[in-house]
């Protein structure tokens, strides 16, 4: 089975360390795995990932320098460049499924997977209710998060907690860390 996986980053915390984790399983098991980050090209991944595992840097992520000011992109704007850049990575990449961590990197997967047939699993990490996302956030994912193919979260209330938020029963399958 040919798996991608989008995250922003592979930096040191628990979505990163679970996907990494995923990823050398996967490709333990004989799937073929591609990881897909946000980060420029170069970064280097700060939790061990086996050789095996593709990694692919979009440089999605605005660099701020104290020498050069970052381009003022507008939010939606870099939204839809960073939709089109993915949409046409996983048209390229043609996985089995697709994976996403992060509240984020969900709403955009599942945005870009649409109409291409291509099973898509979301898994969130945070608590809705406690770590808010803002109105624009929390209006896409409850537009977009009935389109996943499954929901995965941590526990059983943070599963409630987002048929709550959304306004809808998700049905999110419950797998602890």
């Amino acid at each position: 089975m040919n798996i991608a996986v989008l995250i922003a980053t592979l930096g040191r915390g628990g979505a990163e360390g679970v996907v990494c984790r995923l990823a050398n399983e996967w490709v333990h098991a004989g799937h073929q795995m591609t990881i897909v980050t946000y980060v420029n090209r170069g970064a280097t991944s700060a939790l061990f990932l086996d050789p095996r595992v593709n990694v692919t840097q979009l440089s999605l992520i605005l660099q701020k320098s104290s020498d050069v000011p970052a381009p003022s992109i507008p939010p939606i704007r870099q939204a839809l460049r960073r939709l089109c850049k993915i949409r046409s990575l996983i048209r390229l990449l043609a996985p089995d499924a697709v994976a996403a961590f992060t509240t984020k990197i969900n709403i955009i997967a599942i945005a870009a997977t649409r109409g291409l047939g291509i099973p898509v699993v979301v898994s969130e990490r945070s608590h809705p209710e406690a770590f808010g996302t803002g109105h624009i956030r929390s209006a896409a994912r409850s537009l977009f998060y009935p389109f996943a193919d499954a929901i995965v979260a941590q526990s059983t209330s943070l599963a409630k907690a987002f048929d709550r938020v959304t306004g809808k029963t998700l049905d999110a399958i419950v797998i602890q860390n």
